[in-house]
């Protein structure tokens, strides 16, 4: 059964990255044994969802590097009708409805996603037949992960997802746990994703916590 993974993603852009520490998860960061315990699960919240606007390939590839969530879709995702790379369009729209979504605190929907709002080929899911890409890929986006994919890559007209771009290596994967249900409950994280959240004289939720299926924990 793979394991249960979680996903905090930064909701407000007028919050320091210092102002925002979670340390009711275990184990914790400085105090975890190194040799048992080898997932630190304290942290401070990362940056807000990059991504960049793609621009119309050349030749069926980038023509410049591209971070985010619209550069990991098109180099992941096959449209289920033609059979084929989704499109920039399609990758653009699609990018910026997940971010949408998050926004407004809903589940991630990666149909309305891809299909309703970026104009995809019905049936068309991070998933579809030749496609490379997941929905935790794109939580790790969502959630402040790095993603970078290299002018050049040639992504376009394929029959199966190009696979091409990668992480950096730095993100911190949480995972649901107790200490995890009880902070989305009523600790830390609880308190950070409630509507009265205050900084600086603005009260608005910092963040929202989901689950590896897109689903909100908090």
């Amino acid at each position: 059964m793979p394991v249960a993974t979680a996903y905090v993603c930064r909701l407000r852009t007028d919050v320091p990255a210092s102002a925002i520490q979670w340390l009711d998860l275990t184990p914790n960061t400085s105090q975890r044994n190194l040799v048992y315990e080898k997932t630190p699960q304290t942290g401070y919240l990362l940056g807000r969802p990059a991504n960049d606007t793609l621009a119309a390939l050349a030749a069926n590839a980038t023509v410049a590097d591209y971070s985010g969530l619209a550069a990991y879709l098109i180099a992941n995702v096959i449209d289920a009708v033609s059979g084929v790379t989704i499109t920039v369009t399609v990758a653009n729209a699609a990018a910026a409805a997940f971010i949408a979504q998050l926004d407004a605190g809903l589940a991630l929907d990666a149909n309305a996603a891809l299909v309703t709002t970026g104009g995809a080929g019905a049936a068309t899911t991070l998933e579809t037949t030749g496609s490379t890409g997941s929905l935790r890929d794109v939580l790790q986006i969502l959630s402040g992960a790095s993603f970078t994919l290299p002018s050049g890559s040639v992504v376009g007209a394929l029959a199966a997802g190009s696979a091409l771009g990668s992480f950096d290596g730095s993100y911190r994967q949480l995972y649901v746990s107790g200490s995890l249900n009880a902070s989305c409950a009523e600790g830390d994280l609880a308190a950070f994703a409630d509507a009265g959240f205050t900084y600086a004289g603005t009260a608005a939720a910092a963040l929202a916590v989901y689950d590896a299926g897109g689903r909100l924990l908090t």
